[in-house]
């Protein structure tokens, strides 16, 4: 494995976010050492950056933002629930409904798509209109890409309560994935939806398990690891990651 592949996998999203010169360059030039060919990254073509990288996919001409490691809290606390007011209005809401247990996840860098992949969008690109997990992840599969995992989602959301520009224009946490990171031992990973509630100008995210996909309409965000999985997941890299707090609320 190259060592721009082993020092992607030991740069956190914090410290990335610090935004210190230096290792702006150092990341820029792993990138161009890291991403496969079909990648160009915005920095070579003269887009303005943002706070996070962002790089477009030839074959699809989707814009992907770069996401680097991190660790974060997956699921809504009660206090973060009642924060949000997911519960306050019985018209509309039912009751409120966290996502339990509360757990910290460690999250690898990947790549999350700019949007959620509208009807023209999976025209274009030859994805399944109405697809089960199986169809939209083959599709992806022979773009290079994949679904999302929850984990990912939920870390993007968090990015979006830290302020990060790109995560709240972008509304990066909304989409469809799959539950790796919390799924029970021993079960299949399940279609998830995360989509933001339109009741509340907190933009938190509402989580739905669904078994039919094409019920909510087609909501597939595409992603794709930044690293192998033996370097993500790499000693250095997980310790890296485990000095640093979860992203969590209050941010």
């Amino acid at each position: 494995m190259s060592a721009a592949a082993h020092f992607l996998a030991s740069v956190t999203l914090r410290t990335w976010l610090a935004r210190d010169d230096g290792l702006l360059d150092t990341v820029r030039d792993a990138l161009l050492d890291v991403l496969p060919s079909s990648f160009t990254p915005g920095f070579t073509t003269g887009m303005t950056e943002g706070a996070l990288p962002f790089v477009l996919h030839q074959p699809s001409s989707l814009g992907f933002f770069v996401v680097l490691g991190a660790r974060c809290q997956f699921g809504l606390s009660e206090e973060e629930c009642a924060a949000l007011g997911r519960a306050r209005d019985d018209e509309y809401w039912e009751a409120a409904r966290p996502v339990l247990p509360l757990v910290e996840v460690d999250v690898a860098p990947f790549l999350l798509c700019e949007r959620v992949l509208t009807p023209a969008w999976v025209e274009r690109l030859g994805l399944p209109p109405a697809a089960g997990g199986e169809g939209a992840s083959a599709a992806l599969a022979r773009l290079g890409l994949r679904l999302p995992s929850e984990a990912e989602l939920c870390l993007a959301w968090r990015l979006a309560c830290l302020g990060v520009e790109e995560a709240r224009a972008h509304h990066l946490w909304e989409g469809i994935g799959l539950e790796l990171a919390a799924a029970p031992a021993g079960q299949a990973p399940r279609w998830v939806n995360w989509s933001s509630s339109p009741f509340s100008e907190a933009r938190w995210p509402e989580r739905l398990m669904v078994s039919a996909p094409e019920k909510l309409g087609f909501r597939v965000r595409p992603a794709m690891s930044l690293v192998p999985e033996g370097v993500a997941w790499g000693d250095a890299g997980v310790a890296a990651r485990a000095l640093e707090p979860a992203l969590a609320w209050p941010p």
